[in-house]
């Protein structure tokens, strides 16, 4: 038994190395730096660009399955608290400013709303 590592990284399936594979230097897995995208999405008032990437980040933490353990319980409480973020904000009786930097969305944006791009999570890992 390794006691060197948290218990709810003992919930997660999966080998040591393939866990080292799935994060990036900084240490935040795919589905997590989509998340905090997402999140920069709305701050921007790009709410057509963060729900493609909520939706985005849903098909890559099931096509990883990283949705089981602890860890996938609280990943997968924050991808329903970034849809509802969208979803309240875009409810919003008040006037959202608009967005302060249309440039920076756009390829993102062009990515994500292309009509007939099935891409799957093997194409995106």
């Amino acid at each position: 038994m390794d006691y060197g590592r948290r218990c709810d990284d003992l919930a997660e399936t999966g080998s040591v190395a393939d866990d080292r594979e799935r994060t990036s230097r900084n240490g935040r897995t795919l589905t997590r730096r989509l998340l905090a995208d997402a999140h920069f999405a709305c701050d921007y008032g790009e709410f057509d660009v963060a729900r493609g990437l909520l939706e985005l980040a849903e098909r890559v933490m099931i096509g990883r399955n990283e949705h089981q353990g602890a860890s996938g319980r609280r990943l997968l409480e924050q991808l329903v608290l970034g849809f509802e973020r969208v979803w309240e904000l875009e409810h919003r009786a008040l006037e959202m400013p608009s967005p302060l930097d249309q440039v920076r969305f756009e390829s993102l944006r062009e990515m994500l709303l292309q009509p007939g791009s099935d891409q799957t999570c093997s194409d995106i890992s």
